[in-house]
């Protein structure tokens, strides 16, 4: 059997224990606090590169179309965008349209549904060109082209899910 010192008649056991479970706690609360601040870490850095990649696929976009040729009486044409032809000429997508930001005279081409442009590692980029007469100056044309940047695209466009990350750019020239 275990024998026990006592010092003034009092008994002089499990400080010991006391002391481990205390230490073990404190360790423990260190090491879920590391861990948890890790995870938060990890997942700002994810985030900031996926938002990276977004903003990339989106200023591709604009490259491709900034040297679109657009007129009022013709349809917009990008001779090559990614490695695709891009061709918006003839396209169902026109119709004359105002854009709200235009006079109404006369009524250019203006595109409603943005087209996909794929690149490499699976992103992608809707692009939106509108073109129309400025309301400031009716004389001149204006050109508005947005680029939305993805970075997780399929054929279809861009996927659907909480790690889908937009980012968007526009360019407006007259």
């Amino acid at each position: 059997m275990f024998k026990t010192q006592t010092t003034n008649n009092r008994l002089q056991t499990g400080y010991t224990l006391l002391f481990a479970v205390i230490t073990a706690s404190l360790v423990l609360g260190v090491a879920v606090f590391i861990l948890s601040v890790s995870k938060k870490q990890y997942d700002l850095a994810v985030t900031a590169r996926e938002s990276m990649y977004a903003i990339y696929a989106a200023d591709s976009g604009i490259e491709c179309m900034a040297t679109v040729s657009v007129s009022t009486t013709t349809a917009f044409t990008v001779p090559d965008c990614a490695g695709a032809q891009i061709d918006f000429a003839g396209s169902a997508d026109f119709a004359p349209q105002s854009y709200p930001t235009f006079t109404a005279v006369p009524q250019p081409y203006v595109l409603q549904v943005p087209k996909i442009v794929m690149f490499e590692n699976e992103r992608c980029a809707l692009i939106t060109i509108a073109s129309g007469f400025d309301a400031a100056e009716p004389t001149k044309v204006k050109t508005v082209v947005e680029s939305r940047g993805y970075n997780q695209c399929d054929a279809n466009g861009p996927i659907q899910s909480t790690r889908t990350v937009e980012r968007a750019l526009r360019l407006t020239y007259r």
